[in-house]
C-alpha cells in the first residue's frame, strides 16, 4: 500500500503546534468592595491563570511570566506575583472595569496568549464595632451593616479563614460571649454578594487597664517608741484606670499568709487616677526579726462585669530598726541539764513574772506561745525575772528555781534569751476537755459549740475518746470531726497520738428549735466527758458542761460563764474553776491592727489561780494584781460578714478560782471592756454566777402557774395559785423578740390588755422568784 507522505507530514507539524499552544481565558470578578478596598484573593477567588493552560493543562505561577497590559481604571491593578489576583485601591467609584493581561512560557517567551479581566466594583462600607460601657462584658455591637438581608462573617486573631457567623436583617447585631484578650475579625455580606472589608476588635486582656504606683512606710502604730507587734507598715497607693469606661470598684489587698488583708475605692473613672488608696500591713514576729518588710499587693478591678488585674510592689523593702530586749523562753528540761537539748518541748503553761527596778509590782504575762518578749529602750532599766507554770500532775503553779536578778538590756544588744528549765518529773497523764459557745441559742437558728481538748501530760497519749451529750432539745446538724460516731444522745470520737501541751478543738452545730417548742428564757445543757487509758491523774477537768439560756438577739460583745448563772452550792469544791468566756466583734469597716480586752476581777477570786484555755488568736495577758489586760498586737481582725460567725469574730477563755470561804448566795459579778485600736471601750454584760441551794425547783410548775384565756381578744390574766410566788415583771414580744410592752408586778397574778396590737402571735415573757418563762398568746 502507498502511504500519503504528505499527510503524514502536515499531522505531525499540527500535532507539534498543538502540543506547544498556551492558552489565556478571560475571567470576571465581581463584588470587590470599592469603598475599604479589597482583592480578589480576600473573596477567595482564584487567580487569573487558574483557568489557563499550557500544553493542554492547568498551569502554575513557576510556569509563565504574567504582566498586567493595560487597565480602565488606574485604581484597579493586577497583583502579578502569586498567580495573578485583581486589586482594588479604598475609594474606588461603582462600576464595571477592565484589566488586559499577558502570559508567556518560562522559556519560550515567545509561545504567548493574552486575556481580559472583567471587574465589577461594589459600595459597601466597613461595618463598625460598638464596646462601651452600657454593654455587657464579653458582647459587642455590630454597626452599619446594610440594608436588606445580609451575611455576617467572623474569625479570630488564630485564624484567617472566615466562617459564617449568621444571617439577619437590620442596621446592628450584637455578638455575645467573646473571650478575653482575643483578636477577632468581623466583615459582611449584603444581599448583591458584595463582601464589606474587615473590620478588627481586641477584646480587652485581665492585664489591661489597671497601673498602679505604691510606696511603704513604718508607722509605730501603739505610739511606744518600739518596732513590735501592734506597729505597722501603710502603703499609700497611685491606680489609674486606663479603660474607656469607668471601674466600679477597685479591690487592693495584701495575701502574706496568715495575712490577709484588703481596701477598696469606688467609681475610678476612665483615664483617672486614684491617690486615697492605703493598705495597714501589721507587722509580723518574722518581719521584726528579718528587719525589713517586702510585699506584693494585687489589684483588681470591676469594669462593666469586666475583671481586670494588676501586681505591684514597692521597689525596696521597708526597713525596720532592730530592738533591744528580754525574751524568756520555758521548755521541759527531759535530763535536768538546763539546757534545752534537741527533742526537749516548749512548754506554754508558764507565766512569766518580772519586776522593774524593784518596785514592788508584779507582771504576770501569759502567752499563746511559749516564749514572751519584752522590749526595752533605756539601758537604766533593771528587770528581776521569774517563772511559774501550773503543774497538772499536782495541779498547782510552782516557781521554777531559775531566776534572774537585776537584768539590764544594753543599747544595740538584740534581743537576749533567758532560759527557765522546766524539771522532769515523773510521767504522769492528764488530759483535760472544755465546752464553750460560739454564739448565742435562739430559737430556729444553728448555734456553734466549740470543745477543746488538751493534753497537759509530759508525754504523747497514744488514744482516748471524747463523748459529746446534748439537750433534749437540741438536734445535732454538723460534727467538724468526720469520724466522729453519732449516737441518739450525741456523739462519740477517738483520737490518736496527742502530743503533749497541744490543744485539739471540735465544731459541733446544733439546732436550736423554733418558739413554741422553745421559749425565750429556756435553758439548754450540753455535757462532754473526755477518757483515757489507762487513767488520767487528774479526774476533775475530764467532764465539761454548758447551759445556755435562749435568747432573742445576738449580742457581738459579751461575757458569759459556763454555769450560765447559777451554781449548786453542794456540788462546787474548792478545787473547781469558774470559765469564763469573752467574746469580742468588729462590727466597723475597717480591720482592727490592735485589739485590748480589759477584765478586772472581783475580789471573790483568786487572781493568781488564773489559767489560760484558748483564745482565738495570739495574745499576750499582762496580770497586774486582779487587773487582766488580754494584747491582741497586729491581729488585724477583720469586719466582720452577718451571718458568719467566723469572720471579724474572737474569744477569750479563761479559768479562775473563787477564795476560799464562798458560801451559800454568794454572787460574784464580772464584766470586760473591749477596745479595737484607738476607739473607745465596748463594754460587755454583767456577768453574774450565783451559789445557790437548788437548781430544780421551778416556779412555774404546770400545777400552780396558770394563764387565760387564749386566744384572747384584749385581756390576759397570770396567776400563781396556792403560793406565794410573786411575779415580778411581764414583757409582749412580737415573735421575732422584739418588746412592744412591759410592765412591773411584784404581786402574784397580773392582766395586761392586748387590745392595741394587731391580730397574730405574741410571746409573754414573766419573771418571778428569778425565774423565767415564755408562753405563747394569740391574739383575735
Amino acid at each position: 500500500m502507498k502511504k500519503n507522505y504528505t499527510l503524514l507530514f502536515f499531522g505531525l507539524l499540527w500535532s507539534t503546534i498543538s502540543f506547544s499552544q498556551i492558552v489565556a481565558n478571560d475571567d470576571t470578578y465581581n463584588n470587590l468592595n470599592g469603598v475599604e478596598g479589597s482583592s480578589s484573593q480576600s473573596l477567595g477567588a482564584s487567580s487569573v491563570i487558574s483557568n489557563d493552560y499550557l500544553n493542554g493543562v492547568g498551569i502554575t505561577p513557576s510556569q509563565v511570566q504574567l504582566t498586567q497590559l493595560s487597565t480602565s481604571n488606574p485604581s484597579i491593578t493586577l497583583e502579578t506575583s502569586l498567580g495573578g489576583y485583581v486589586v482594588v485601591a479604598a475609594g474606588t467609584a461603582v462600576g464595571t472595569y477592565s484589566i488586559t493581561y499577558r502570559i508567556c512560557q518560562v522559556g519560550n517567551l515567545s509561545n504567548c496568549a493574552t486575556g481580559i479581566i472583567t471587574v465589577n466594583v461594589c459600595n459597601l462600607p466597613t461595618p463598625t464595632v460598638v464596646s462601651d460601657c452600657n454593654i455587657a462584658v464579653g458582647n459587642i455591637i455590630i454597626n452599619g451593616l446594610p440594608s436588606g438581608t445580609w451575611t455576617l462573617y467572623r474569625t479570630d486573631g488564630s485564624s484567617s479563614f472566615f466562617s459564617e457567623l449568621t444571617t439577619g436583617s437590620g442596621a446592628t447585631y450584637t455578638d455575645t460571649g467573646l473571650s478575653e484578650n482575643q483578636s477577632y475579625r468581623y466583615k459582611v455580606r449584603d444581599a448583591l454578594g458584595c463582601f464589606s472589608g474587615p473590620t478588627v476588635y481586641q477584646s480587652p486582656g485581665n492585664l489591661d487597664g489597671l497601673q498602679g504606683n505604691v510606696t511603704g512606710t513604718y508607722v509605730d502604730y501603739n505610739n511606744d517608741g518600739i518596732t513590735n507587734l501592734g506597729d505597722i507598715i501603710r502603703y499609700d497607693l497611685s491606680i489609674t484606670n486606663t479603660l474607656a469606661c469607668p471601674m466600679e470598684t477597685v479591690t487592693f489587698f495584701i495575701s502574706s499568709w496568715p495575712t490577709y488583708i484588703e481596701n477598696t475605692i469606688f467609681n475610678l473613672q476612665s483615664n483617672t487616677t486614684d491617690t486615697s488608696g492605703y493598705l495597714n500591713y501589721p507587722l509580723s514576729q518574722n518581719d521584726i526579726t528579718n528587719g525589713n518588710v517586702f510585699n506584693w499587693i494585687g489589684i483588681g478591678a470591676l469594669s462593666n462585669g469586666h475583671r481586670n488585674y494588676t501586681k505591684i510592689s514597692n521597689q525596696n523593702p521597708v526597713t525596720l530598726s532592730l530592738n533591744d530586749g528580754i525574751k524568756m523562753n520555758a521548755f521541759v528540761d527531759i535530763n535536768n541539764n538546763g539546757i534545752q537539748d534537741n527533742g526537749e518541748i516548749p512548754n506554754n503553761n508558764c507565766h512569766f513574772n518580772y519586776e522593774l527596778n524593784n518596785q514592788p509590782i508584779y507582771h504576770f504575762l501569759y502567752g499563746y506561745d511559749t516564749f514572751l518578749i519584752l522590749y526595752e529602750t533605756n539601758p537604766s532599766n533593771t528587770y528581776n525575772l521569774s517563772c511559774s507554770f501550773y503543774n497538772y500532775c499536782t495541779h498547782q503553779y510552782e516557781t521554777l528555781p531559775t531566776t534572774y536578778s537585776n537584768i539590764t538590756v544594753a543599747l544595740g544588744s538584740g534581743i537576749t534569751t533567758y532560759n527557765f528549765p522546766i524539771p522532769f518529773t515523773n510521767v504522769c497523764q492528764d488530759v483535760a476537755v472544755y465546752l464553750n459557745k460560739l454564739e448565742n441559742a435562739r430559737p430556729g437558728f444553728p448555734c456553734n459549740l466549740r470543745i477543746e481538748y488538751i493534753n497537759y501530760s509530759n508525754q504523747i497519749l497514744p488514744s482516748g475518746t471524747i463523748t459529746f451529750t446534748k439537750d433534749n432539745l437540741l438536734n445535732i446538724v454538723g460534727i467538724s470531726e468526720a469520724s466522729a460516731t453519732t449516737t441518739v444522745a450525741g456523739f462519740t470520737y477517738n483520737f490518736t497520738d496527742l502530743l503533749p501541751n497541744v490543744s485539739q478543738s471540735i465544731t459541733v452545730t446544733v439546732q436550736v428549735p423554733p418558739i413554741p417548742a422553745v421559749a425565750l428564757g429556756d435553758q439548754l445543757t450540753n455535757a462532754v466527758a473526755i477518757t483515757i487509758p489507762p487513767s488520767d491523774t487528774n479526774a476533775l477537768n475530764n467532764n465539761a458542761t454548758l447551759t445556755q439560756t435562749i435568747t432573742g438577739s445576738l449580742d457581738p460583745n459579751d461575757k458569759t460563764e459556763v454555769h450560765d448563772g447559777k451554781i449548786l452550792h453542794s456540788t462546787f469544791t474548792a478545787n473547781d474553776y469558774l470559765t469564763y468566756m469573752i467574746r469580742f466583734e468588729n462590727t466597723g469597716t475597717a480591720a482592727a491592727i490592735n485589739i485590748r480586752v480589759n477584765d478586772v476581777l472581783d475580789a471573790k477570786l483568786d487572781e493568781s489561780s488564773i489559767k489560760m484555755v484558748r483564745a482565738s488568736h495570739p495574745y499576750v495577758l499582762d496580770r497586774v494584781g486582779s487587773n487582766l489586760n488580754w494584747r491582741f498586737d497586729g491581729v488585724n481582725l477583720s469586719p466582720s460578714i452577718p451571718n458568719d460567725e467566723v469572720t471579724g469574730h474572737g474569744y477569750i477563755i479563761f479559768q479562775v478560782k473563787p477564795k476560799p470561804g464562798f458560801d451559800l448566795g454568794d454572787i460574784i459579778p464580772n464584766t470586760a471592756d473591749i477596745f479595737f485600736d484607738f476607739n473607745p471601750a465596748i463594754e460587755t454584760n454583767i456577768c453574774t454566777t450565783e451559789f445557790v441551794a437548788t437548781l430544780g425547783v421551778n416556779a412555774f410548775d404546770v400545777d400552780t402557774f396558770e394563764y387565760y384565756p387564749n386566744p384572747t381578744s384584749d385581756v390576759v390574766s397570770f396567776a400563781f395559785k396556792n403560793t406565794s410566788t410573786t411575779i415580778d415583771t411581764i414583757e409582749v414580744m412580737d415573735i421575732l423578740g422584739k418588746t412592744l410592752l412591759s410592765k412591773t408586778i411584784n404581786h402574784n397574778d397580773a392582766m395586761i390588755d392586748l387590745s392595741s396590737l394587731e391580730k397574730g402571735i405574741y410571746l409573754v415573757k414573766l419573771n418571778a422568784n428569778g425565774q423565767t418563762k415564755t408562753v405563747k398568746i394569740s391574739k383575735k
